[in-house]
């Protein structure tokens, strides 16, 4: 049952990483855009790209 359900869902797991590109390119555009953020900070696995894919 554990496999079925992992093979289920590894195509949709390998776009993953292009949705959280994409989200995280449109935050930073919305936040930069903002005259009320003085700053953004970006740390731990995000900041150095080593987030589990």
């Amino acid at each position: 049952m554990c496999m079925g359900l992992e093979n289920r869902h590894l195509e949709s797991d390998t776009l993953l990483p292009n949705h959280r590109d994409i989200l995280l390119v449109n935050a930073l555009k919305d936040l930069t855009s903002d005259s009320d953020v003085l700053a953004i900070y970006l740390a731990g696995s995000l900041a150095r790209g080593t987030f589990d894919n």
